[in-house]
């Protein structure tokens, strides 16, 4: 932003200007060499569409040349009223592949169900990339019919309709039968419905595909669906697909380095399953920006007090070295374990230097149910920064072994 006005003085007065402009100045300005005016000027002429604007803003989408200006033209017919529907489907029909696909993308940003049988018929579309469109904008518009479009297209001749569809169904979080899936896997999409299936021949169909080099990346986004429950029998299963598959440890490494969320969370999951204590610091540092922390958590809550151990064992413990996402993540972790097993290592933390870490450590020291964690939280009461929390986990220490001492 700052540097847009650094290098186009006078956007900021055009962009003032448009609080008094009327619509036709509000397209023009669409045209706009500043993206920040060119955004303004969609909002507002958003908010007054009547049909001759909508003319106008259909006619921008149709200019090829203006990248910037066709982008703020489907924003405005995105945010715009119902003036702008009646001509977006019409635009459907147009000769131009390129504009029937625009105008089924609003239209799915629209949300309208009344839009449902123009996508419909759009469905049978000369091109692919059109009734792609059409089948993710019915994915956004939502509801039982749309539901049922959509599993109809499973059965299309084209992949890239195929893959639209399954695409759409997932973020309808609404999985077709297990018959209609079959057939398109071992495809990431499919295993991701089928993750969203609790049968047990959904968990079998996993399973089986996670032993295979080939298929295992895809049948894991079905590890992947937040909130999927594996019973204890179809754990089991799962697990012992997973000590089956070829070099597994060093393939969930990898994949919990993958971009593909689904396959991360995924990744996680397995990790948890399988046990695999060592992975603890892959799983802690797989949470990136947070967007999956509460998967994480799950999972190295899970591990218990082997994944705690390493987190914080060895001459730098790998906490130290994590992000700040992941630090909070496994600080949490190691927090809730509370074994007298973990002292050692907390005290080596606590001595690490490191604020943040050294308050990890007394926490972590105060649930540990052990005597031995006194002598380090004493030392942790000469720190102003952290007095107060030691002085939180030796009281808790008190409370679990007053009774016993009492009775002396």
């Amino acid at each position: 932003m700052i540097e847009e006005l650094h290098d186009d003085p006078g956007a900021e007065g055009r962009y003032q200007a448009l609080a008094g402009a009327d619509r036709d100045a509000l397209v023009s300005a669409l045209y706009d060499p500043s993206w920040r005016v060119r955004r303004h000027a969609a909002e507002l002429v958003a908010r007054a569409v009547d049909d001759a604007t909508a003319a106008k803003l259909i006619a921008v989408l149709g200019d090829r040349d203006q990248t910037g200006a066709r982008n703020a033209a489907t924003t405005a017919l995105a945010l715009a009223g119902p003036a702008a529907r009646a001509p977006l489907l019409e635009l459907l029909g147009h000769s131009d592949p390129d504009q029937r696909k625009l105008a089924a993308d609003i239209l799915g940003e629209r949300r309208e169900a009344d839009a449902l049988e123009g996508l419909e018929r759009a469905l049978a579309d000369a091109d692919p990339n059109v009734q792609g469109a059409a089948a993710e904008a019915l994915g956004r518009i939502g509801g039982q019919r749309a539901s049922r479009t959509l599993m109809g297209l499973l059965s299309s001749r084209e992949p890239l309709v195929r893959a639209c569809a399954l695409e759409a169904l997932f973020a309808l979080k609404k999985p077709p039968p297990l018959s209609l899936l079959v057939p398109l896997l071992p495809s990431k999409q499919a295993f991701r419905l089928v993750g969203l299936i609790f049968h047990p021949s959904a968990n079998a169909l996993v399973s089986r595909a996670l032993e295979q080099a080939s298929t295992r990346d895809a049948a894991l986004a079905a590890l992947g669906m937040e909130g999927r429950a594996w019973p204890h029998d179809a754990e089991a299963m799962l697990r012992a697909s997973l000590k089956v598959s070829p070099d597994v440890q060093t393939w969930l490494a990898r994949m919990l380095k993958s971009d593909d969320r689904a396959l991360r969370v995924g990744a996680m999951n397995a990790v948890a399953a399988l046990k695999a204590h060592a992975l603890a610091p892959a799983v802690a540092e797989a949470v990136g920006d947070g967007s999956v922390a509460e998967a994480a958590s799950r999972a190295l809550t899970r591990l218990g007090l082997y994944g705690a151990l390493a987190l914080v064992e060895g001459e730098v413990p790998p906490v130290v070295s994590m992000s700040a996402e992941a630090r909070a993540v496994a600080g949490e972790a190691i927090i809730r374990v509370g074994e007298p097993r973990l002292v050692p290592a907390l005290e080596r933390l606590l001595g690490c230097s490191d604020p943040e870490l050294a308050e990890v450590a007394v926490r972590a020291l105060g649930r540990c149910r052990t005597p031995a964690a006194i002598v380090p939280l004493l030392s942790a009461l000469e720190d102003d920064a952290l007095a107060s929390a030691a002085a939180r986990a030796l009281a808790r220490i008190g409370r679990r072994f007053r009774p016993r001492w009492g009775s002396r």
